[in-house]
C-alpha cells in the first residue's frame, strides 16, 4: 500500500480556499463556502483532522502497475482531447505537442531544435507562425534523425510507423520514418498483420496509425504465467487543429481503433486461457485433479482501463462498450474474466456532434427497447455492474459556446471541478519532491486519489473545491444547491448547467436501482438454498418450534374442565 505524506503540506492543505485564475476569470463563487453553508463544516472532517503527528495518508494510484503485480493482464487506452497528438501528462511536461525528455528535463521541440541542432530559418523563430503546423519541426534530414534519436532513447512512447521502419530497415536510414536507435521493437506487441489486413492504406506513414502509440510490458507470475501491460496512446480528433470531430481520429474512428486493439489483445490472452482450460481438461481425465487445478489458476484475469478527455472521453466511453459488446458476442465464457475501468474528463462531443450516444450514454445498462436497439446498431453494450466508471466535469468550462458535456449516466462516481475544460489535466502537484498529476483528496478521510487511482474512490456524487478536496453529496437536493450557488455569477452555458444536474439526478436515481436490485439478488439467494442448514440462516440462525397436533385436543379438555368447575 502506497502511502503519501503531507509533510510541510498540512498545513496548506487545511487553509480556507481562495478563488483560483479560473473561477475569477468566469465568475464562478468559491466552492468550499458553498460547501459549509449547505452541508456544514463537518464536510471536511478528514482533513481538519491532519496535525503533525498525524499526516500519512493512503495514497491511491497508478493501478495498472497495482494489477500487473497482483497477477493481472492490464490493457490500458488513453484518448486525448481534441486538437491534442497525445493524453496530457504536464507532470512529464507531455501536453500533447511533441514535448519530449532530455537529460531528465522535459524540452520543447523549439528547445530542441535551439540547443542541438544548426539554426533554421528566420521563419520559425517568430512565435506566431510557430503555432501553425510544419513550423514546429526541425527541417534538415539530420535534425529530423537526431530528434527521432532522443524520442527513442529518453520517451516511453513510439509511434506505430517509426516501429514498423525499424523492422524493415534494421541499421538503415528511412526518409520518411527514421530508423529508432534504441527502441526495444522486440517487446512492442506485432499490431502490424491484423491492423494492415483491416485498414490497409491507413498503415502507411501518413496514415491513421502513424500517430498511435505503444508500450507494452511483459512479466511472469510466480507460478510461472505471463502477463501483459499493454499501453495505447489515441491521438483526439486532429481535423482543423481539432475544430471538427472529422478526419482519421474523429470519435467514429477512434472507437474502430480502441476496438481493434481490444480484439488483438484479448484474442492472445484467450488463446493462452484456452490452452490452458485444454491442459486442465487432459488431467482431469487421469484423475490428476490437483494438476487440473494448478492449469485453471494459470488463467490470468485481464482489467482493461480507458481514459480520455474532450472528445476523446465521449470516444473512450464508446470504445470501452465496442470492446465489451465484442466480448459478449466471441466469448460470453471469459466476460467473467474481464473488468472495466473508465475515466472520463469533461466529455464533450461538439456542436455538430452532439447527438445520440454522444449526446446522452448509459454506460452500466439498456434503459429502454430504444437504448438497446441503438447500442446494438453500433455494436456496442453497457459495460454492467461490475464496471469500475468515474466521470468528471468541468462547472462552467472556458469556452463559452458549443460545449455542452456528455450526459453519462450509470457511472458510479461524479466530480464536479470549479476549473477549465482541461479538468486539471494541466495542473502540476509538486508538494512531494517529484512532479505528479494533481490528485484529489477525499475530504472527510485525507486519502488521495490520483490518475487511474480514481476508480478506488468510494462511489458518490462530489463536489472538488479549489483544492480539488472533494466532499460527497448526501443527497441530490445539497448537490443542486451548490451548484446553483457556485455558478450563479457566471454567464451562458446554461445548457452545461442543465446537464450538470441532471447527472446529479441520474446518479442517486441509478444508485436507489442498484440498492433494490442487490437486496432483490440477496433475497433471491436465500430462496434458493435448500435443506434444514439453509432454512437455518434464512430464519436467522433460529429453527422455529414445531407445533404439536396434540395441542388443539387438549385446549379443548381445558375449557370443557373451566365450564365444569364453573356450574
Amino acid at each position: 500500500m502506497a502511502y503519501i505524506k503531507y509533510n510541510h503540506d498540512w498545513k496548506t492543505i487545511k487553509e480556507h480556499t481562495v478563488l483560483n485564475e479560473h473561477q475569477k476569470s468566469v465568475g464562478l463563487g468559491n466552492v468550499q463556502d458553498a460547501i459549509e453553508k449547505f452541508i456544514g463544516k463537518d464536510a471536511y472532517a478528514g482533513i481538519n483532522k491532519l496535525d503533525e503527528n498525524n499526516h500519512k495518508k493512503t495514497l491511491h494510484s497508478s493501478r495498472g502497475k497495482k494489477l500487473l503485480e497482483s497477477g493481472r493482464n492490464v490493457l490500458e487506452i488513453d484518448v486525448a482531447g481534441s486538437g491534442f497528438g497525445l493524453f496530457q501528462a504536464q507532470h512529464k511536461n507531455v501536453d500533447g505537442e511533441g514535448h519530449v525528455i532530455e537529460d531528465g528535463m522535459m524540452v520543447s521541440e523549439k528547445a530542441i531544435r535551439e540547443k542541438k541542432f544548426k539554426k533554421v530559418g528566420i521563419l520559425n523563430k517568430i512565435s506566431l507562425l510557430q503555432k501553425l503546423p510544419g513550423f514546429m519541426r526541425p527541417k534538415s534530414e539530420k535534425s529530423i534523425n537526431k530528434y527521432n534519436e532522443i524520442i527513442a532513447k529518453y520517451s516511453a512512447e513510439v509511434p506505430l510507423d517509426q516501429v514498423r521502419a525499424a523492422r524493415k530497415h534494421p541499421g538503415k536510414k528511412h526518409a520518411k520514418a527514421p530508423v529508432i536507435k534504441g527502441a526495444d521493437t522486440k517487446k512492442i506487441m506485432m499490431l502490424d498483420k491484423i491492423l494492415m489486413e483491416k485498414y490497409g492504406k491507413k498503415l502507411t506513414d501518413n496514415g491513421a496509425w502513424s500517430k498511435i502509440r505503444v508500450k507494452n510490458k511483459i512479466q511472469k507470475t510466480e507460478d510461472g504465467v505471463t502477463i501483459r501491460k499493454f499501453r495505447c496512446m489515441m491521438p483526439g480528433p486532429l481535423k482543423l487543429g481539432g475544430v471538427r470531430d472529422a478526419g482519421d481520429y474523429s470519435i467514429d474512428n477512434l472507437r474502430e481503433y480502441m476496438l481493434t486493439v481490444g480484439e488483438v489483445y484479448l484474442g492472445k490472452v484467450i488463446k493462452e486461457w484456452q490452452a490452458f482450460e485444454r491442459k486442465a481438461e487432459a488431467a482431469a481425465d487421469k484423475n490428476d485433479f490437483k494438476k487440473a487445478e494448478e492449469y485453471r489458476a494459470m488463467i490470468k484475469p485481464v482489467t482493461i482501463s480507458l481514459k480520455g478527455h474532450s472528445r476523446g472521453a465521449v470516444a473512450a466511453s464508446h470504445g470501452a462498450m465496442k470492446i465489451k459488446n465484442w466480448l459478449h458476442e466471441n466469448y460470453p465464457q471469459y466476460e467473467k474474466n474481464v473488468d472495466f475501468e473508465l475515466v472520463q474528463y469533461d466529455p464533450v462531443p461538439g456542436y455538430f456532434s452532439d447527438k445520440g450516444t454522444k449526446h446522452r450514454i448509459n454506460i452500466r445498462q439498456n434503459k429502454t427497447p430504444e437504448d438497446a436497439k441503438e447500442l446494438k446498431k453500433l455494436g456496442m453494450m453497457p459495460l454492467g455492474d461490475k464496471a469500475q466508471t468515474t466521470v468528471i466535469y468541468s462547472m462552467h468550462a472556458d469556452h463559452p459556446l458549443f460545449f455542452s458535456p456528455q450526459n453519462v449516466n450509470g457511472a458510479k462516481r461524479v466530480i464536479f471541478v470549479p476549473e477549465k475544460h482541461a479538468a486539471n489535466l494541466d495542473m502540476v502537484d509538486k508538494s512531494q519532491g517529484q512532479p505528479h498529476r494533481k490528485g484529489y483528496t477525499d475530504a472527510s478521510t485525507g486519502e488521495v486519489y490520483r490518475g487511474s487511482g480514481l476508480s478506488e474512490l468510494p462511489e458518490g456524487v462530489y463536489m472538488a473545491d479549489e483544492k480539488l478536496r472533494v466532499v460527497k453529496m448526501p443527497n441530490p437536493e445539497a448537490g443542486h444547491k451548490i451548484l446553483k450557488e457556485v455558478t450563479k455569477s457566471t454567464k451562458l452555458q446554461s445548457s452545461r448547467h442543465r446537464r450538470l444536474n441532471a447527472a446529479i439526478d441520474n446518479w442517486f436515481a441509478d444508485a436507489k436501482e442498484r440498492e433494490i436490485l442487490g437486496k432483490s439478488r440477496e433475497k433471491q439467494g436465500k430462496r434458493e438454498k435448500i435443506g434444514l442448514e439453509g432454512l437455518r440462516e434464512l430464519f436467522g440462525g433460529i429453527e422455529r418450534p414445531k407445533k404439536s397436533r396434540a395441542q388443539p385436543k387438549a385446549k379443548k379438555e381445558e375449557v370443557k374442565q373451566q365450564k365444569q368447575m364453573g356450574k
